[in-house]
Formats: C-alpha cells, structure tokens, sequence
C-alpha cells in the first residue's frame, strides 16, 4: 500500500524496454496536482509480477513547480522519458527529455524546452519513418484547451519537434470550448485515428487524418460510450488495434475495445 507521502498516484505509463518493464506515474500526498508532485518510476524484470522500489526522478520540495505526465518512447535502441514541468496544475511551463543510462539505472535530463504542450500517451512511430506525440497545448504558463500533436520530422526523440494543431481555436462547432482535450491515436496504416475527451458536451469524439498528422478532419461522434476521463488507444504486438477507458461517471468501470 502507497505511504502517507504517496497516497494519490495518477497518469501512468508503461512500455518494455530490453525485457524489462518500466512503469513511471506521478505522486501527490492526497490531492490531485496539489503540493509536491512526485515522477517515479520502477522496473520489472519478470513480465510485471514482481516490481523493483520505485525511485523518484524528480520533485519540487516546495511545490512551485509540479511535474506530469511521465511517457515514453524509444529510439536507437535507447529509452528515453518525457515529462511535463507546470507552474500550477495542468498550467505547462515546459517540455523536459530524459533518457536511461542502462549501467546507471536512471534517467538522465537532456533538455527542457519551453514548448506548452501537454503530454498524453507513449510516442507513436508512424510509417512514414517519423515520430508523433499526442495531447493539448495552449499559452505557455497557461492551461492547454487546444488538441495537437507533436511530429518528429527526423524520426529521433532527442531532436526538434513541430506542433500542429487538430482542432485550430480550442472549440467545438456549437461554439463550446473542451475543457481536457486529451488524446490518444490509432495509427492503422495510412489513417490516423485521434480520440479525444470530450467532457463539455459528454459526446465521445474522434478527428481522422489521411496525411500522417499533417491536417484533421471532424470532430465525429463514434459509439463508444467513454465519459469524462483520459482515453488511450495503440497496436498490440498481434496487430490489433485498440481503445480502453472508464464508461461510467464514477471512473469504477474500465473497458477495452478492439
């Protein structure tokens, strides 16, 4: 059981690295975003039965600075950590790269950008060679209301990254505003599927784009009934296609669809 110092954990990220699983998250003491706000990370060397103590990457013993969310990717055979700084919740102040030092064990910082970007999911390799990120952006110290992903033209995680936006102002076509656009893709060949939260209007919906992230058409409404909460989608090693959430409003229900 999480200590009284650990006791809300939120925003995790898995991905397996040289047969060993790495898990990151973030950590307050009772309140989501709220004082210190922990990264930490633990790894699993025997396909996720048994987790080594988890370690703290990085924290703001005063709470000015909170850090979330914790995702990964990986690139040359190198695993890499990206992380959000903010100077209040989900306010961004900056996108920060880490990357493992296997002989060390932990992760070392290689820069941090002042691009208000906030992050979602694991780093998605399109099959164009390049890199994307999803999630939302807005005004640097501000709160990100606006969907965008992040593309990689080099295909390296440790180079420039350029913004485009899936839904240009922040709004929707009836004028309402999103209140945590967060998104996920499913990429299946040449199409890009981008679901976003939708917790104005509690209408699931979805942009498609035929140009590798480049232009987005939609929004469109889908049938899976996921309400306000984070979405995230990818591809199984067999190939399947897949989307999982909370249907229901108390978040105790997550469902899985392929």
């Amino acid at each position: 059981m999480p200590s009284e110092k650990y006791a809300f954990l939120h925003e995790s990220a898995i991905i397996e690295y040289h047969n060993v699983l790495f898990a990151a998250w973030y950590n307050n003491r009772k309140n989501e975003l709220q004082g210190e706000t922990h990264i930490r990370f633990s790894l699993s060397y025997d396909q996720g039965k048994t987790w080594s103590e988890p370690k703290t990457l990085v924290n703001d013993e005063s709470g000015s600075i909170l850090y979330c969310p914790p995702v990964f990717g990986i690139c040359d055979d190198r695993l890499y950590l990206l992380l959000n700084q903010m100077v209040a919740p989900d306010h961004i102040h900056s996108l920060d790269l880490y990357v493992y030092n296997e002989n060390n064990k932990v992760f070392e910082r290689l820069w941090s950008r002042p691009i208000p970007f906030k992050l979602n999911t694991n780093v998605y390799t399109l099959p164009n060679g390049k890199l994307i990120l999803s999630g939302r952006v807005g005004n640097l110290d501000g709160f990100p209301k606006t969907p965008a992903v992040l593309i990689s033209d080099s295909g390296k995680i440790d180079a420039d990254w350029r913004l485009v936006k899936i839904q240009q102002d922040g709004r929707l076509a009836d004028g309402s505003e999103f209140l945590h656009p967060e998104v996920s893709l499913v990429i299946n060949k040449d199409i890009i599927y981008a679901f976003c939260r939708n917790d104005a209007r509690r209408v699931p919906i979805i942009y498609m784009s035929h140009d590798f992230g480049e232009s987005w058409s939609g929004p469109f409404s889908h049938d899976i009934p996921f309400h306000a909460s984070k979405i995230y989608s990818g591809t199984l090693s067999d190939g399947r296609n897949y989307v999982i959430g909370n249907l229901e409003p108390d978040r105790k229900k997550l469902a899985i669809f392929f």
